[in-house]
């Protein structure tokens, strides 16, 4: 059964013997951090949302995506062939696809990040579209906080509750002990590493966006990583 924001709550509370200037109130901010440090961790299908279909413009290469709370795309596809479109990082994009001013046009086959526009996400394609494709895509997006005592989170739907409780546990001993701070800290990063593997990623999730210069583009990890704010042990 999947643990709700009070039972979570309940744990972290025995976990740190009911300390009393634990407040609910702190202990459900550090509830939502180690959430927030799941999602920043890997990117996931399980955690993927399913975007309204976007549909092109004849000769309109860039489209700026309005969504909520997003995070990175995972994937574009069309119904006609090619039916997966290609992700190109923004620099290689440029300096592979011929300027839009040529002519080149049809039905699209690769994409790329370029910015956020007016705070949302922009794509540009390649060819660009000469009718109207219905283009569907994935993206993940940020779960919401928890703050009422009946709220369930997605990790803990899925079965995951203790990566909450270990990381909220965790967050605790980083102020009040050294010691218990580094076996906490131990046990929140193999808790997380075993819910990735639970979840049997795919290649997808190897590619982490991020905000880097002029907000463009993909950096491309082949290996796991942690964010910079993960505990070192």
């Amino acid at each position: 059964m999947a643990l709700s924001l009070s039972d979570i709550r309940t744990l972290v509370k025995d976990n740190i013997r009911n300390d009393s200037s634990a407040t609910d109130a702190r202990i459900n901010q550090w509830i939502n951090l180690a959430q927030d440090d799941v999602e920043r961790a890997f990117l996931s299908r399980a955690l993927s949302v399913l975007g309204t279909p976007l549909l092109t413009v004849t000769n309109q290469e860039e489209y700026a995506v309005i969504l909520d709370d997003f995070r990175a795309f995972l994937q574009f596809w069309q119904a006609d062939s090619p039916t997966k479109l290609t992700f190109i990082p923004y620099e290689e994009f440029v300096a592979r696809i011929p300027d839009p001013s040529t002519g080149t046009s049809g039905k699209p086959r690769n994409w790329t990040f370029t910015r956020f526009t007016s705070g949302f996400p922009t794509i540009r394609l390649y060819p660009t579209p000469d009718a109207a494709y219905s283009i569907s895509f994935e993206y993940t997006a940020n779960l919401p906080d928890l703050s009422n005592d009946t709220d369930i989170s997605l990790i803990s739907q899925l079965g995951w509750a203790s990566v909450l409780v270990n990381g909220a546990t965790w967050r605790y001993y980083k102020i009040h002990s050294t010691e218990d701070s580094l076996l906490w800290g131990r046990t929140f990063k193999e808790d997380v590493k075993d819910f990735r593997s639970d979840l049997k990623q795919d290649i997808h999730t190897k590619r982490v966006m991020r905000d880097v210069v002029n907000d463009r583009g993909f950096r491309i990890n082949d290996a796991f990583q942690f964010p910079s704010n993960f505990p070192i042990v």
